[in-house]
């Protein structure tokens, strides 16, 4: 998950997406990766409200999606 964040953020094989990266950061955060959550928190930091509420849904239906849920 982290390392398919690095690739968003830095668009190597897939089309940048600092929004992506965060989602994928936080993925691998909530799976207790320490590095990951500090990324995600400084990606996060740098967007404006539009790319914060992107980003959460991303996270969102990766979550739900990991976990086999559905998003809320």
């Amino acid at each position: 998950m982290f390392n398919l964040a690095i690739l968003y953020e830095r668009g190597q094989g897939v089309d940048r997406s600092p929004a992506d990266a965060y989602a994928w950061y936080r993925a691998a955060a909530e799976r207790g990766y320490a590095p990951a959550k500090r990324r995600a928190d400084e990606l996060y930091a740098q967007f404006n409200d539009q790319d914060k509420a992107k980003a959460q849904g991303l996270a969102a239906t990766i979550a739900s999606s990991i976990n086999g849920s559905p998003p809320a």
